[in-house]
């Protein structure tokens, strides 16, 4: 009897350890996990940031630039584990205001085009430069600039 409690104890006792360890597998494996999700929107923010530098409009290209780069410290920090929930709402106030100057900026890029163009169609028809198809071509760009104006000016409520 005696020794039948001893192997009994000394079986819970080897067993606690590996529950332990099952049920600390499950934290560890979605903190990993989670990690991994953060480093790969990070990735992709970086990549979108050098995407949005090739657009070639100015103040568009800083926007997204300073808003990248926002993005990219909070989840840094995030990451690090270093980022505080004063900090988090700092920041998300931040990306606000960010992202309404992005839009705003859009909103100016694509109607300055759609301006260009209209004038540059005016300005072919009374020179008789453009062709029909000339013509019907840059009429399709001029509705598809207003259709993407119309977009942006939804998006934003204004």
């Amino acid at each position: 009897m005696q020794r039948q409690m001893g192997t009994r104890s000394a079986l819970q006792s080897s067993a606690l350890p590996q529950q332990t360890t099952l049920q600390s597998q499950p934290f560890a494996s979605s903190q990993a996990l989670q990690q991994a999700a953060l480093q790969a929107q990070l990735s992709a923010l970086q990549s979108n940031a050098f995407l949005a530098q090739l657009s070639g409009v100015p103040q568009v290209n800083a926007a997204q630039f300073q808003l990248s780069a926002l993005q990219q410290n909070a989840l840094a920090l995030q990451l690090s584990g270093q980022l505080t929930a004063s900090q988090l709402q700092s920041m998300q106030r931040q990306q606000t205001s960010l992202t309404k100057q992005l839009r705003s900026a859009q909103r100016e890029a694509v109607q300055e085009q759609l301006d260009n163009l209209q004038a540059t169609i005016q300005e072919q028809q009374e020179e008789g430069q453009l062709s029909p198809s000339q013509l019907r071509t840059l009429r399709r760009q001029q509705s598809a600039l207003k259709k993407q104006l119309r977009a942006l000016r939804s998006q934003s409520g204004s």
